[in-house]
């Protein structure tokens, strides 16, 4: 059985994912975003969809808004630059409590064919 070595969205080189010889599919790569002191669960939910776990991010709260804050900054860069392909959070509130922006976050992803994998809506 061959196995594909073309590139995702334009990566070359050492960017190049293994391909799964049985599902003829990439491993999917995700980060994690979390406020400091809540990413119990985040890893393992990853490790069980079978995704490769890859950096950490975390920013200081009070809440503000998802622009001003440097973390999440890295993960859209991360995203935007072909590292990822998603990112993985321990609820929906952890990307912004306002229901308006995280629409636009899930639209920015959308577009850069991305995902944002919600382990529990428990926060709030």
């Amino acid at each position: 059985m061959r196995h594909s070595t073309t590139p995702h969205r334009g990566r070359t080189g050492v960017n190049r994912e293994p391909v799964r010889a049985a599902t003829n599919r990439r491993l999917l790569r995700v980060c994690f975003y979390a406020p400091q002191g809540s990413l119990a669960g985040v890893r393992s939910f990853a490790v069980v969809q079978g995704w490769r776990a890859g950096e950490w991010y975390t920013d200081e709260y009070p809440w503000s808004t998802c622009a001003a804050r440097p973390g999440w900054g890295l993960v859209r860069q991360a995203v935007k630059s072909g590292w990822v392909d998603g990112v993985v959070v321990p609820a929906r509130c952890v990307v912004s409590p306002s229901w308006s922006e995280y629409a636009e976050q899930l639209a920015w992803f959308e577009e850069r064919l991305a995902f944002i994998a919600v382990v529990a809506e428990g926060l709030r």
